[in-house]
């Protein structure tokens, strides 16, 4: 359950919901009686499927299998973290600057027709997104085999990305690692040691208040200094006073997109078609200003540009009716990955936590076509067929990988 991504789906946005509802920030407006409906008739239908997948006990243990596939040595891709390394240096260059130390970007905004230029073109783009699921699957490498490799790995593209000034990509490699470390630990013992809970909570506490120190320093003010995002955040007498306000930025982060699509459904009208709900996933690298020119994005305030994934399908579905066909879209695309991912047989816990990230993500924006995150599940699926090569390689007598009876892959 802990990687299944309908669980998430259903924990992250009744989160959501109930973080918003308290009302911190005077930028969180009361929720449209249509909008709160949409949201908990798709929790609920969430957590209904995954009530049903449980009780079928869909297996995503696949720890045999990628011990089997493993490379030692210098082959365990430690070629692939120079590459970063030295493709991160080209960006940087390009750059003119590094730029943790520079700053000044905004993100991608999807109203806009002229893009901020952040780095080597179409490099710059193949850099964040390898990076983040390299270091997804970094640490599924660690938590099955335990090597200080990937774990150095790991680090290293920590390293290149918070240069990179990319808080957020931190934070989902941090998720998905929290997730694999849960999922392998549950997969060892069998259920879930009040411990692990703990050390969960703990290691997410940690990213929240990493999200405030950065976010203060990448300010200009002292790590200790929230006064920016106090005012920013138009937090009112309501947030309680013995909570850190480093925790400022992670509210503001996860409620102010809820509050600009909640802004969305009520100033703008649409004229889109259920027909063109589809767009919503093509890639931003091939369509973001086609679909751009279809969307017209309002903000509470210019600088809190995310109004969850949800908004683009508003504008180009032609309003809340487009908001359940992508969600049932949506479920049909991660179902048919997670089919295929356990015909494959290799790589099933390593997709199951590239999903919830996706749809964790989704609370901020289309992770479905964003380039950083839109590739997550087709690495996936092509690691796994890589893993799947090795085994048959090492597998003697040439078995056929994949079916019941005589398949070395059974087990996963």
């Amino acid at each position: 359950m802990i990687s299944n991504f309908h669980f998430w789906y259903a924990i992250t946005w009744t989160m959501c919901l109930i973080a918003y509802s308290w009302e911190w920030s005077e930028l969180n407006q009361p929720l449209r009686p249509d909008l709160l409906t949409f949201f908990w008739l798709s929790i609920v239908m969430s957590t209904l499927i995954l009530v049903v997948q449980l009780g079928r006990g869909a297996a995503n243990d696949d720890r045999d299998v990628v011990l089997r596939s493993a490379r030692e040595g210098k082959r365990d891709g430690r070629s692939v973290t120079v590459m970063f390394v030295i493709g991160f240096a080209l960006d940087f260059a390009y750059q003119g600057a590094i730029p943790f130390f520079r700053g000044g970007y905004t993100g991608f905004d999807i109203t806009a027709q002229i893009q901020s230029t952040v780095g080597i073109p179409v490099l710059h783009v193949v850099l964040i997104g390898g990076a983040i699921f390299f270091a997804l699957e970094r640490s599924d490498r660690f938590f099955v085999q335990r090597s200080r490799s990937y774990a150095l790995q790991f680090v290293v593209i920590q390293i290149l990305l918070l240069l990179n000034n990319s808080r957020g990509y931190i934070t989902f490699c941090v998720i998905g690692a929290l997730l694999l470390f849960a999922l392998r630990k549950f997969s060892d013992e069998g259920r879930m040691r009040p411990q692990i809970l703990v050390l969960a909570a703990i290691g997410g506490v940690v990213v929240l208040f990493g999200i405030g120190v950065f976010g203060n320093i990448r300010s200009g003010s002292s790590w200790w200094d929230s006064s920016h995002i106090s005012h920013l955040g138009r937090y009112q007498d309501r947030y309680p006073g013995w909570l850190s306000e480093q925790f400022q930025w992670a509210y503001t982060y996860f409620t102010s997109p809820l509050a600009n699509l909640n802004l969305n459904l009520s100033v703008r009208p649409v004229d889109g078609s259920l027909t063109q709900v589809w767009l919503a996933f093509l890639p931003d690298t091939f369509g973001k200003y086609f679909v751009a020119e279809r969307v017209n994005v309002v903000y509470l305030v210019s600088y809190l540009n995310a109004s969850t994934g949800y908004v683009v399908p508003y504008y180009l579905g032609g309003g809340v009716p487009a908001l359940y066909v992508f969600y049932i879209l949506q479920v049909v695309l991660l179902e048919l990955g997670a089919f295929l991912a356990r015909k494959i047989g290799t790589a099933v816990a390593l997709f199951q936590v590239c999903a919830s990230v996706i749809v964790i993500v989704f609370v901020f924006y289309n992770s479905f076509s964003d380039a950083a995150t839109c590739f997550l599940i087709p690495l996936a699926l092509a690691v796994g067929l890589v893993r799947r090569r090795r085994v048959e390689k090492k597998t003697a007598g040439g078995q056929q990988v994949g079916r019941a009876g005589a398949s070395p892959l059974r087990r996963a």
